[in-house]
């Protein structure tokens, strides 16, 4: 159900249009359906569906006001002192603020019953819209009037004995003549001028609202005004791009692919300051720890429900533990940036992590010398049908295309999957005297933009030869499938963790990351100071590091790289 922008209360499914309208917390109990009130309005015609949405406007009021203004069921705790009490001035202007707050967050519009405010001859006689707009007139008068005479209505009163009794002074809830009640009988009339004036210009009068700014801060309600507007999709598109130019590339295509999946399961047009811990918790336990890994590319086109229906089916995979965090630890971020923008009051989405089990802890683990025999034994490796389908049937070819040097390349240059996916033929180039990889694109960090030296062996198997023979501007692997996203990474992840199946490595402790660990550790074992295995390898330097400038030329660091030796045969 979505939404119709510029209507309040409006939405539409499958073309009807409905009634909604978010129930007051305080008033849940008197409405069966929960935390919104729903009803079709039985037309498929905007024009027929304003002129009908009035009434309901007005119908859901009456039940508003009779919950609000009937004594609280026995048992309930209502008017019961709280063992330190916290009445205060102060106090009272806070807790009226924050009710005020809540009603404009929560879209809580009341609209008074046309012939409570002015009877039923006044009212007789005249449209919805326009028994709405002059019962609006007719209860902002009626509170201005009550303040003038300091003669209040029930309404009010009952809101300020709540309001003491909440306060923890339940004595002054019970004694309306005491100057602590009439204070605060006061303040409650204030608080509901000002959200009657402005339930007056946004449903009867201008459509804009203009608070007063001498009673609450004009400065902080006009950002609540702005906040009670904004989407989940403009709020998220707008922490994205305060983010993106401290973000490599790689990350913020990350980050942007979660926020789509938070559009799709929340809404992108729900205004951030509706949505609800519940939504969010909902969210998590009914999609994100029911998700297939990879759903976008296991059934593209598909909506994440649909997703979760067919993995559930199919026996998919579902998201790891700490990928589950990773996408609650980014909502989390999300709203913390909403409370420092004041587009929220405070943030829906503390502690809803899951709990990580031993078996989502586990280490990428190195390879030993026997694994990479067992791995570079494959007949990709040595020879085979094929590098397609029969790539592990022992055969009498040897195709050197993107299956055969993307593993070898990794052991002897430590570089990462993406990196070494994204590298063009231009970027294996001399410099220095020595070959090197020019490592720029969709980098995970800064300090991951380098250059790697090629390692003598790869030069000995053909590499600098194979990249020679390539178009300049081209990939250097261009039988690599990328798909409409040019993101080649999962489709290899999974070819690779086939190939450890046959290897009989498949295991959590070992995947393509294993790599990167086993030539660090190859490194450290040559004896390679610290500063340049971390130059090489793209992680980030202290400033002492850093400064080693010597470390970065291409001839110091090829010399380097060329001292490991893992004791295997490639041919």
């Amino acid at each position: 159900m979505k939404s119709v922008k510029g209507h309040l209360y409006l939405s539409n499914r499958g073309g009807t249009f409905y009634f909604r309208r978010r129930v007051p917390t305080d008033c849940r109990d008197a409405f069966p359906q929960g935390e919104f009130y729903t009803v079709s309005l039985k037309t498929t015609s905007l024009q027929e569906a304003r002129k009908r949405l009035a009434r309901h406007v007005v119908q859901f009021d009456e039940i508003v006001e009779r919950a609000r203004t009937s004594p609280p069921p026995a048992g309930s705790g209502a008017g019961t002192a709280r063992q330190e009490p916290s009445y205060s001035r102060e106090a009272v202007k806070l807790k009226l603020h924050s009710w005020l707050l809540e009603q404009l967050n929560d879209g809580d519009w009341e609209v008074p019953d046309a012939t409570d405010q002015m009877g039923w001859t006044e009212a007789s006689g005249r449209s919805d819209e326009e028994l709405v707009n002059a019962a609006l007139e007719a209860q902002v008068d009626r509170v201005e009037r009550e303040l003038r005479t300091g003669s209040f209505g029930p309404t009010v009163l009952a809101h300020a004995s709540v309001l003491m009794s909440s306060l923890g002074a339940p004595e002054f809830a019970a004694d309306h003549r005491s100057k602590e009640f009439r204070f605060a009988v006061r303040e409650v009339a204030l608080t509901r001028l000002e959200l009657a004036k402005q339930r007056h210009a946004l449903l009867g009068g201008s459509g804009k609202v203009v608070f007063n700014t001498s009673r609450f801060g004009g400065e902080a309600l006009d950002r609540l005004q702005r906040a009670t507007s904004i989407t989940l999709r403009e709020a998220g598109e707008e922490y994205l791009r305060r983010k993106s130019p401290s973000q490599a590339v790689s990350t913020r295509e990350n980050y942007a692919r979660k926020f789509e999946l938070f559009y799709d399961c929340l809404g992108g047009d729900l205004p951030v300051a509706d949505i609800t811990r519940k939504q969010l918790s909902e969210m998590r336990d009914s999609v994100l720890r029911q998700l297939p890994a990879s759903f976008r590319l296991r059934y593209p086109d598909k909506s994440p429900e649909e997703a979760v229906a067919l993995g559930r089916k199919d026996g998919a995979p579902t998201l790891a533990a700490k990928t589950i965090n990773s996408h609650i630890d980014l909502l989390a971020s999300f709203f913390e940036f909403c409370v420092v923008e004041e587009y929220i009051p405070r943030t829906p989405a503390k502690k809803l992590q899951i709990e990580i089990g031993d078996e989502d802890t586990l280490q990428v683990a190195s390879f030993s010398t026997e694994q990479l025999t067992e791995i570079f034994k494959q007949p990709v490796f040595e020879g085979c049908l094929n590098d397609d389908r029969g790539y592990a049937t022992p055969g009498p070819n040897r195709p050197r295309r993107h299956r055969y040097w993307i593993p070898i390349i990794a052991l002897f240059s430590g570089m990462r999957l993406r990196e070494i996916c994204q590298l063009r033929a231009r970027d294996v180039r001399r410099e220095d005297g020595v070959y090197v990889f020019d490592v720029t694109e969709k980098v995970k960090t800064k300090s991951s933009i380098r250059i790697v030296p090629v390692h003598a062996q790869l030069i000995k198997l053909g590499l600098v030869d194979y990249a020679d023979r390539l178009p300049n501007d081209g990939w250097l692997f261009p039988d690599l499938p990328r798909g409409v996203s040019e993101n080649p990474v999962d489709p290899f992840s999974k070819w690779f963790a086939r190939l450890l199946d046959h290897a009989s490595l498949r295991d959590k402790e070992y995947r393509f990351h294993s790599f990167r660990h086993t030539w660090r550790t190859a490194l450290r074992d040559a004896g390679v100071s610290a500063e340049v295995v971390k130059r090489m390898g793209g992680w980030k330097e202290t400033e002492v590091q850093a400064s080693y400038g010597e470390s970065a030329r291409a001839s110091v660091l090829a010399a380097e790289i060329n001292k490991i030796r893992f004791g295997i045969d490639l041919g």
